[in-house]
């Protein structure tokens, strides 16, 4: 099949120019984040704040890491301890661009191959040839739905088998995958360009396609109980939050947003993302996920890239905004509950909580775990290479990394790696 025959296309901009203004991106945030830079994709400046808790102020960035064995390693003045010794680690053919974690293991993609592992021991279950993967992954325990530049694959979650491809004209976004808890479940795929289409899992067979209109910017979020995927698209004239339903395959609401927008993410019944003007006027805001009705608005230093993503967790969300400030927002109300100074700029990735830790990187070799109560800084581990993704489940957190020759999968104890928030 091929997607949206029947709906209008938007412009598209050149597939190559699209390819090499992400490159400059993904190699510009490491510059920065080596150099402790600033953002300059928008006119916000670097300013200092300090961490919030229980209304108190804590210097959060300059907590002393905890005792750790380990060799030690020093970086802008600073000491930072090497990370603990990992319980496996996996070498890919490539290095690895999307990490998923579940019940089943371990599944990562990259330009050339999608892997499997078992979580526990570190064995490679299956792994499935890929041509010219582009760092998009959902997985569920049936699926593994990957992209390329032209189109989208879908594998057998339990043995990598391809069970078959979704061409698009478009360039391919990021997937989900609906998990009702009763109804037939539905492979959600998406176009940079703002298309979106319902697939049968089984077969590919389309439910439906559309073009709510705008260009997608970041990540979408799933509602499982509702059936809904809330995204965020961009126009040369306003950025809007939209909510589609899955059922009918037709947008059910849509929120304006400030421009510089971060991927949404969904709590309960509310669907939570932060957006602000690039002049730091921003805010987190939460709106009910049923009817897109404001819930509360929350505000912060600094605006969003688009691949940031909001973590909730234990009645509490936990969002960086690009300028380097963790915040941990309390999920009914907003209310501020602390703020934290991350070392560098942050372009993307979602804060991961381990226990009562929350686990932050910002595109350096730097994995820093802070206090979720309080925001205290716990442990500073420095990491081999490029850290791409973190993913934590029942005790253990697997770190994908780049710009390593080995070792691109690696699996620790997560009380190790929290420091003293996991003890």
């Amino acid at each position: 099949m091929t997607f949206w025959e029947d709906a209008p296309r938007l412009p598209a901009r050149p597939r190559r120019a699209r390819r090499r203004r992400r490159g400059r991106l993904v190699v510009g945030a490491a510059v920065l984040a080596a150099l402790g830079g600033l953002v300059t994709l928008a006119p916000e400046t670097r300013v200092g704040f300090r961490a919030l808790g229980n209304g108190d102020a804590r210097p959060a960035a300059g907590d002393p890491a905890p005792p750790a064995p380990g060799a030690v390693a020093r970086s802008h003045g600073r000491t930072r301890r090497a990370g603990p010794k990992p319980r496996w680690r996996v070498t890919m053919a490539s290095q690895p661009q999307a990490v998923h974690l579940d019940e089943l293991g371990v599944v990562a993609a990259g330009a050339t191959e999608v892997v499997a592992v078992d979580a526990r021991r570190g064995r490679r279950v299956w792994n499935a040839p890929l041509d010219g993967g582009v760092g998009t992954l959902a997985a569920d325990e049936e699926s593994v739905v990957v992209a390329t530049r032209d189109r989208f694959v879908v594998l057998e979650r339990r043995s990598g088998e391809r069970r078959f491809e979704v061409p698009t004209p478009d360039e391919p976004g990021p997937a989900v995958i609906l998990r009702p808890r009763s109804g037939p479940g539905m492979l959600v795929l998406t176009t940079r360009e703002g298309g979106l289409a319902g697939l049968d899992p089984a077969t590919g067979a389309a439910a439906w396609s559309l073009r709510p209109g705008g260009r997608l910017r970041g990540l979408p979020a799933i509602d499982h109980r509702r059936a809904m995927v809330l995204v965020v698209l961009e126009t040369d004239d306003d950025t809007r939050l939209v909510a589609v339903d899955l059922r009918l395959g037709r947008p059910r609401w849509e929120r304006r947003l400030a421009p510089w927008a971060s991927s949404p993410a969904v709590h309960d019944d509310l669907v939570i993302v932060g957006a602000g003007d690039g002049h730091h006027r921003a805010a987190v805001r939460a709106f009910a996920v049923a009817d897109g009705t404001p819930r509360w608005r929350a505000p912060v230093p600094a605006s969003f890239q688009e691949d940031i993503v909001p973590e909730v967790a234990g009645g509490r969300v936990f969002i960086a905004d690009q300028l380097g400030t963790l915040s941990a927002l309390d999920a009914a109300t907003g209310e501020r509950r602390w703020r934290a100074r991350l070392p560098g700029a942050v372009l993307a990735g979602r804060p991961v909580v381990a226990g009562p830790a929350v686990l932050v990187t910002t595109f350096s070799d730097e994995l820093r775990s802070v206090a979720a109560a309080d925001g205290r800084l716990l442990a500073r581990w420095r990491t081999s290479g490029l850290a791409v993704g973190v993913a934590v489940r029942d005790g253990t957190v697997v770190l994908a990394q780049r710009l390593v020759a080995a070792d691109h999968l690696s699996a620790y104890a997560a009380v190790a790696v929290a420091g003293r928030g996991g003890r």
